[in-house]
């Protein structure tokens, strides 16, 4: 059984996962690439994302190493650590791609605990 804790931060990543796509939603890349605001948006909720992986037990993780915890965490930390470089083109490509694997990843992992 996961602890509880480790339920709510998948639950945390879920839903900044979401409101990226909400975000993404209709956008063309250039639009998303052109909008310092969305693109702002988006890098905080990756960043969420992040922290929220960073928070689930290493036992957790252990137990799914489908999931790419290391990689997760380092988006999170080069997001935080070095704003300044982000690039919303690469970023674009993580929110669209990246992003909804992991939730398929995610949702899988919470309904094997259940």
């Amino acid at each position: 059984m996961m602890p509880k804790d480790d339920a709510l931060y998948i639950q945390d990543a879920l839903e900044a996962i979401s409101k990226i796509e909400q975000f993404l939603s209709g956008k063309t890349r250039e639009e998303f690439v052109d909008d310092e605001l969305i693109v702002s948006a988006a890098a905080y909720q990756a960043a969420i994302v992040g922290e929220a992986m960073n928070k689930v037990s290493d036992l957790y993780q252990s137990k799914h190493p489908a999931i790419p915890w290391r990689k997760v965490i380092s988006n999170r930390n080069y997001i935080i650590h070095d704003y300044g470089a982000i690039n919303p083109a690469m970023l674009w490509e993580t929110c669209k791609v990246s992003m909804p694997a992991l939730a398929v990843l995610l949702v899988n992992a919470l309904s094997e605990a259940d």
